[in-house]
């Protein structure tokens, strides 16, 4: 019977995993374990086995023989390492001394010998009994212990624990030993990359380390380092100013930064902030009415802001003329259907700058009453014409006095002006004869003159045998008066055209009539407004049925605009409109000699595209009579503007009637009022 022995080893092939005679290793089998088994006093790592099967003590440090005199060991001298130390200096005499193999003091070639155990410290004695010769674990680079002497008179370390190289960590001593790092890493010391080691001394070396904030160069993590901060300022954050600064994380410090958008205060650079828009009002984005907003680069937006602005009731309700005073608020005078059985109410209204709502007031004067003029004085006091003749307000809307055309009906104001000194001029159409002046026949014209205090201090009536209509009425900056309106018959010494004609008349301010002029094409023609210019050019809109003064009839009726001199010379005469019906009704002279007329167009007009049953249409001229642009709004409904005023930035205010909501403002049941925004910065 035979069998093998598996424990019989026998020369074999290295690397089969089977530990045969002559290796020291093979594969994963060892004939020593550690380092220390080997005579090496540390070891950094696992041992390793070579291709030859001998072992790899790459990992293993520090032995006995290797030349260098490791007293954490308990080596007094390696080799020829003798630490400077010779037979004199142990106080052993002349001689030589030498190391022994297990690393301690040879003193056998010394002419002096050392007797161990005698309690004092001699020649190549560390020690002798209970004398350590001063030194403690602590002395030998340990960490703690007891530090013994042994029997040949020789420092005993064995039971000292822990030094810095044996691998273990020791916290309260360490920052590393070996490969322990306690987890730390360069990128856990605030580093960016690379890679640490452990010094002599067992403390961290990251002079592998590369790259962490503080070092004045920017990394990529980094907003900034040191006074690297990317070309980045306060500025260029949003913020209105500041020196920017970089923080001990190498974050942009901004607490050093003045306001930012946002912070709800208008900086410098900013035109709102938040719900504070500072002095910022709708008249800022182009529009008037209600509030603009501000987005979130705090730049002023439209917000709720319109242009258009519609009030009224259930029944009949229209604006018919408009007026500015030197705060620029605005007034708007016409017609609301009231709760009184004769039908209607005198309305006036008045918004601010800002085109915010301030007061209104209605009456009535008995019969169908409104509003047909309204104009301010350089005080602040508005006035008012219509059937009661003239309302005089203070600016917050109190009525302070009111005064008759006549002692007895028949005479109603259609226009107001005031001049320079603070008389008021209303003119008007009357069928009596007023304050001892002749009555024309039929319906005749009347201009009276008020002085600050409403006392009369003239009037004048003219007219034909037929029926003669004043419209309009301004003064110019000397104080002449012109008048315009629609004569039906031959107006002071002028010659009838048709069945009705544009006049004309101009008054000094003492009342004296200096002249009339006439025009009108072969049909009809109604003067319904004027305007003086800076240069005392009177300007007249109205509406034409024909060709008026050799200009092309669009169709229907159309709209006209004509210059005159302060002599009473025509300049220039503008016609335009649709092929449908096209009528003017307000004019107004902007401060830099532009002329504005509105009224309503029953078609496209300029190009603008047409809505519906009428439209409001604006048109500017410059002072020749070139005609720059035209704007139109509607809604599908009638609409028709009646009043317009400019005030002294050159923005412009048209009034009148609307069947329905013009840029989907709330309309009530009946034609309600409206009040129309076009700023100076208007371009087509």
């Amino acid at each position: 019977m035979f069998s093998c022995d598996d424990e019989k080893k026998s020369t074999g092939t290295c690397g089969n995993d089977v530990l045969d005679p002559g290796e020291a290793c093979d594969t994963t089998r060892f004939t020593a374990q550690t380092c220390q088994e080997l005579g090496y006093y540390e070891q950094n790592g696992a041992l390793g086995c070579r291709a030859d099967c001998t072992i790899d003590v790459s990992v293993c440090a520090l032995s006995c023989g290797d030349g260098l005199i490791s007293m954490n060991h308990g080596e007094a001298c390696d080799g020829a390492d003798l630490g400077e130390e010779s037979c004199a200096s142990l106080g052993m005499g002349s001689g030589e001394l030498t190391c022994s193999p297990e690393c301690r003091f040879d003193t056998s070639g010394c002419g002096i010998q050392a007797v161990c155990g005698d309690g004092v410290v001699s020649g190549a004695e560390t020690c002798d009994g209970a004398d350590l010769g001063g030194e403690s674990c602590e002395t030998q680079g340990f960490y703690g212990g007891i530090l013994a002497c042994d029997g040949d008179c020789q420092i005993d370390v064995s039971f000292c624990s822990d030094f810095c190289g044996d691998g273990v960590l020791q916290t309260n001593y360490e920052a590393c030993d070996g490969t322990e790092f306690n987890g730390a890493t360069c990128e856990v010391m605030g580093y960016y990359e690379g890679e640490m080691s452990c010094d002599e001394n067992c403390q961290l070396d990251m002079t592998g380390c590369v790259g962490i904030c503080g070092d004045g160069i920017l990394h990529d993590l980094e907003e900034c380092d040191g006074e690297e901060l990317r070309g980045v300022t306060c500025e260029s954050l949003g913020f209105s100013a500041g020196m920017l600064t970089c923080d001990g994380t190498c974050q942009l410090f901004t607490a050093v930064c003045n306001g930012t958008c946002g912070d709800g205060l208008i900086q410098g650079y900013e035109a709102c902030d938040g719900t504070n828009l500072g002095y910022h009002n709708c008249r800022d984005v182009g529009l008037f009415f209600n509030t603009p907003g501000c987005d979130a680069q705090c730049v002023l937006q439209a917000g709720t802001c319109d242009d258009v602005h519609i009030w009224g009731g259930d029944g009949t309700d229209f604006g018919y003329a408009v007026a500015t005073d030197g705060l620029r608020n605005v007034f708007v005078t016409g017609f609301i259907h009231g709760a009184n059985t004769d039908g209607g109410q005198v309305l006036l209204t008045k918004y601010d700058t800002n085109g915010a709502f301030i007061a209104q007031d209605t009456w009535n004067t008995g019969g169908a009453s409104y509003g047909r003029g309204v104009a301010t004085d350089d005080a602040g006091n508005v006035y008012v014409t219509g059937p009661a003749c003239l309302v005089r307000y203070d600016g917050s809307l109190v009525r302070q006095w009111e005064r008759s055309c006549a002692a007895t009906p028949g005479a109603w104001g259609t226009g107001v002006a005031v001049d320079g000194s603070g008389n008021v001029y209303v003119t008007g159409t009357t069928t009596i004869a007023l304050d001892g002046q002749p009555a024309s026949g039929g319906y005749d014209i009347f201009l009276i003159r008020y002085d600050a205090a409403g006392v009369v201090q003239w009037t004048r009536q003219w007219g034909t045998s037929g029926s003669d209509e004043a419209a309009g009425v301004a003064v110019d900056v000397t104080g002449n008066v012109y008048v315009t309106g629609t004569t039906y018959g031959d107006l002071d010494g002028q010659t009838s055209l048709g069945s009705a004609d544009v006049f004309l008349t101009r008054f000094a301010a003492d009342g004296t009539r200096q002249w009339t002029r006439q025009w009108g094409s072969a049909t009809a023609d109604q003067g319904t407004g004027v305007a003086v210019d800076a240069a005392g050019n009177a300007n007249v809109t109205g509406f034409t049925y024909g060709a008026l003064n050799g200009q092309t009839s669009q169709g229907g009726w159309d709209a006209f605009l004509l210059q005159v001199s302060a002599a009473g010379t025509l300049q220039w005469t503008r016609q335009w409109g649709s092929a449908a019906e096209d009528k003017a009704f307000g004019v107004a002279v902007d401060p830099i000699g532009n002329i504005h007329v509105a009224g309503y167009t029953g078609g496209a007009l300029d190009g603008q595209a047409f809505q519906g049953c009428n439209d409001i249409f604006l048109s500017r001229f410059d002072g020749a009579g070139a005609r720059q642009w035209t704007r139109l709004w509607g809604d599908g409904d009638c609409e028709n503007a009646y009043g317009l005023a400019v005030d002294s930035l050159g923005n412009a205010y048209l009034t009148g009637q609307t069947g329905g909501g013009i840029n989907g403002q709330l309309h009530q049941a009946g034609p309600n009022v409206f009040l129309i925004f076009s700023p100076n910065t208007y371009t087509p």
